[in-house]
């Protein structure tokens, strides 16, 4: 999660117009006020999203903006693919607090840091490898020339970079899930997407690493984008997903028990509750919250457990959503409240 997610987290809106969930019509007319009098957000000529409203029972999936595309079309979920990489560890890895050199072959620099240390990043490694930019060369396509197989060498290579000063605390990290995703295919013996497939049911992730099944991307400029390419990293930032199934993905998660564990503390109200952020607004209110993005796309999801709502946007640039999604939330809670 980067700093626009905390700013956007921090932010939190005053009670908007009501509104009946069973209609869909009056539901994106309240949404159209809060993009055009509560955001800052510019469509530009191709520039839309998608739009999925979960309330209780009931869920609302609708294009937004300039959105013309086909609304199966999957967008690059960045940050997002965490998520699933975390309930892949949770199926197929049983004991998280073993060493990551016991599948990786790293120097002994790193031998105190966990499976549980990448997911909870707390292995005080960096966002990005060490000297990224040295094998990263373009700038539109940063993970094009990164592979898998980098990762490794080029950790020990610098291993007098890595400080253990900054080990326990938390600080968010590609790298962490992209070591994940290395030790997920040495578990298995499959490659990462081949897992993916394996393991999910959602039809559109399992063709995370096909170009084709993506929505077309456009620059702040409105200028034609091409998708970022993960020829490593997929574990951490490569993985793509349609409404539909990311909706699925959500509800599901809306549903499981909480888990036993301490969250740490983030930013103020803010914290992280392995794999989600989450905003405590009240003693027993949360706001779960992630989001993600690539040079080509942007996702924003959020819920609340209690309330059983939530939201999911997906976006065909990379415009930051900024308090979207939870101005939204936010409103069809205060709905739900008022009609109470």
């Amino acid at each position: 999660m980067n700093f626009n997610l905390i700013q956007i987290l921090c932010f939190w809106a005053l009670p908007l117009g009501m509104i009946h969930a069973q209609n869909i019509d009056n539901l994106k007319k309240e949404i159209e006020k809060i993009c055009f009098y509560d955001t800052e957000i510019d469509f530009q000529e191709n520039d839309g999203m998608m739009i999925s409203v979960i309330d209780g029972d009931s869920t609302y999936i609708f294009p937004f903006g300039n959105y013309n595309q086909s609304d199966s079309s999957s967008f690059q979920l960045g940050s997002i693919s965490k998520l699933f990489s975390y309930e892949l560890a949770e199926s197929l890895i049983p004991n998280f607090g073993i060493s990551i050199t016991e599948f990786l072959e790293l120097d002994n620099e790193y031998a105190h840091i966990t499976v549980n240390d990448l997911v909870k990043h707390t292995s005080g490694l960096p966002k990005d490898p060490f000297f990224f930019g040295r094998i990263a060369n373009s700038a539109s396509n940063p993970y094009l020339d990164y592979k898998d197989e980098y990762i490794v060498p080029e950790l020990n290579k610098y291993k007098n970079y890595y400080s253990k000063d900054s080990y326990g605390k938390f600080f968010f990290s590609h790298l962490n899930y992209a070591l994940l995703g290395l030790i997920l295919e040495k578990k298995v013996e499959k490659n990462f997407h081949k897992i993916v497939e394996d393991e999910f049911n959602y039809e559109s992730l399992k063709h995370s690493d096909q170009d084709t099944m993506l929505a077309t991307g456009y620059a702040k400029t409105g200028k034609q984008t091409s998708p970022w390419n993960f020829n490593g990293f997929a574990a951490s930032i490569g993985l793509s997903m349609n409404i539909f199934d990311l909706t699925q993905f959500v509800k599901e998660q809306m549903n499981q028990n909480s888990k036993p564990g301490k969250a740490m503390k983030v930013q103020k109200s803010i914290y992280f509750d392995t794999p989600w952020y989450f905003v405590q607004r009240t003693k027993r209110e949360k706001t779960y919250a992630f989001s993600g993005t690539t040079g080509t796309h942007s996702a924003f999801v959020c819920f609340d457990k209690e309330k059983k709502t939530g939201v999911v946007i997906l976006r065909n640039s990379a415009e930051v959503l900024q308090s979207f999604a939870l101005l939204i939330l936010s409103m069809v809670n205060d709905s739900n409240k008022k009609r109470k």
